[in-house]
């Protein structure tokens, strides 16, 4: 769904439009109100094939999503829209989950923010902040879980630390 005018009034003109793209309008509507004081919202979409078609008519500056797979894979999502906006500040707003699952697909498709749905408001406003000053951000949480060293005591395993390293990254620590 495209929201209402883009440009009701002058304070919004100069702030960098994004677009949200979350499952849940409840999550949409919050994440509108946290961001009003650095993001203009000029879209939002529920679905990834609304999401990508929004982001190609509106051009925005800023994308905002929920790592959930549906139709449109969100590496994918990524992947295409950064590569046809390399400007794109992506930021992924999601579990611990998938951005430890994917975070090295997501950083290789052009990502340059996670942050957690269970943060607060403040670190929301501070991943954009950091975004919109040209540097990447990563919630403390996420950056704790991907570089989780792997044990040094794995009876029975025939793995190396590289494979160990791999199966934290996909999450399945206790396989």
């Amino acid at each position: 769904m495209h929201t209402g005018s883009i440009f009701s009034d002058s304070s919004k003109r100069d702030r960098p439009r994004a677009v949200i793209y979350v499952r849940s309008e409840s999550v949409r509507s919050w994440l509108k109100e946290v961001l009003l004081s650095l993001l203009n919202v000029v879209g939002e979409a529920a679905d990834g094939s609304a999401a990508a078609e929004l982001i190609r008519r509106l051009s925005p500056d800023f994308l905002i999503l929920d790592f959930d797979h549906d139709e449109l894979d969100g590496v994918e999502l990524c992947r295409r829209t950064s590569a046809q906006f390399p400007n794109l500040n992506i930021l992924v707003f999601t579990s611990a989950y998938c951005s430890t699952k994917y975070h090295n697909q997501l950083c290789r498709a052009g990502v340059r923010g996670f942050c957690l749905k269970s943060s607060e408001a403040s670190v929301l406003l501070e991943a954009v902040s950091q975004l919109l000053s040209g540097a990447r951000y990563c919630d403390p949480a996420i950056e704790q879980l991907v570089k989780q060293a792997p044990s040094t005591h794995m009876p029975n395993s025939e793995l190396t630390e590289a494979e160990v390293a791999v199966l934290i990254r996909l999450d399945s620590r206790n396989k």
